[in-house]
C-alpha cells in the first residue's frame, strides 16, 4: 500500500479476505469481510488516505451510528477530486466472528444508515444489486418469499413449480449441496432457518429509514 501512495489527490483500497487461520469457524451464522475488487463501499479495513486529504475532509462524520462512514467519507473524498484506486497486492485479513441466532438479528437491526448514505451520495446506487438491494441474499430473499407464497396458493401444477424454482437461488446462497450428509443435512436447513431470519431483519430494518428518507433501497 506504502509503494502505491497516491499523492495528495487519491486514496487507496486494497484486498480483505478472511483471517487463514479462522476459517473454521466460518460454517453457520458467522460474520467476515471479503473484498477481492472495488466494490463501491470502501471498506474501511483496507483504505489508505493521504493526511492531507483526511484533515481536508474532515475524517469521518460521526453522525452515523453504525456503519457508512466509511462509504459516506470516500464519496465525499471522491466528489472533492480525489481519486480512488484498488491496489491488488495490499491484503489483510479479516477477523472471523461467529454467532448464534441471536448475536445475527442483533447485528441485521444494526445497520440502519444505508439510506442517509444513499441520500447523501446518489451515485452509491451503482454499487447496489440492481440499483435496489444491500445484499445479493436480500433480493433473493424476497424472490424465495414470493415464490412460497405463489407455491402455496397456486392450483395449477405449473405455478406451484414456479413458485419453487423461485426459491432456489436462497437455497443455493446458504446451502452447501456438495456436503449433502445426513448428519449435516439438520445443521444446515437450521443455519438457513437462521439467515432467512436474519436477511428479512436486515430488509425490515431498513424500510423506516428508507422511507424517512425517500430513497428505495432494500
Amino acid at each position: 500500500m506504502i509503494g502505491a501512495a497516491p499523492g495528495e489527490r487519491g486514496f487507496l483500497q486494497g484486498r480483505t479476505e478472511p483471517d487463514p487461520d479462522e476459517l473454521y469457524l466460518l460454517p453457520g451464522l458467522s460474520r467476515t469481510q471479503e473484498v477481492s475488487k472495488p466494490t463501491g463501499w470502501f471498506e474501511a479495513c483496507n483504505v489508505a488516505y493521504p493526511r492531507a486529504l483526511l484533515e481536508r475532509l474532515g475524517g469521518f462524520d460521526e453522525a452515523f451510528g453504525f456503519g457508512g462512514e466509511d462509504t459516506d467519507l470516500a464519496y465525499r473524498a471522491i466528489e472533492s477530486g480525489a481519486s480512488p484506486r484498488f491496489v491488488d497486492g495490499a491484503r489483510v485479513w479479516h477477523a472471523v466472528i461467529p454467532r448464534g441466532l441471536r448475536g445475527a438479528l442483533r447485528d441485521a437491526t444494526r445497520w440502519n444508515d444505508l439510506a442517509a448514505v444513499l441520500a447523501r451520495h446518489p451515485g452509491l446506487r451503482r454499487a447496489l444489486h440492481h440499483r435496489v438491494f444491500w445484499l445479493p441474499s436480500h433480493e433473493r430473499w424476497l424472490l424465495a418469499l414470493g415464490g412460497a407464497a405463489l407455491a402455496n396458493v397456486a392450483r395449477r401444477r405449473r405455478a406451484r413449480a414456479l413458485g419453487l424454482a423461485a426459491i432456489l437461488p436462497y437455497l443455493d446462497l446458504h446451502l452447501n449441496w456438495r456436503q449433502p450428509g445426513l448428519r449435516r443435512t439438520p445443521l444446515q436447513l437450521a443455519v438457513l432457518a437462521g439467515w432467512a431470519l436474519a436477511d428479512g431483519a436486515e430488509i425490515a430494518a431498513r424500510l423506516p429509514a428508507a422511507v424517512r428518507r425517500g430513497v428505495f433501497v432494500l
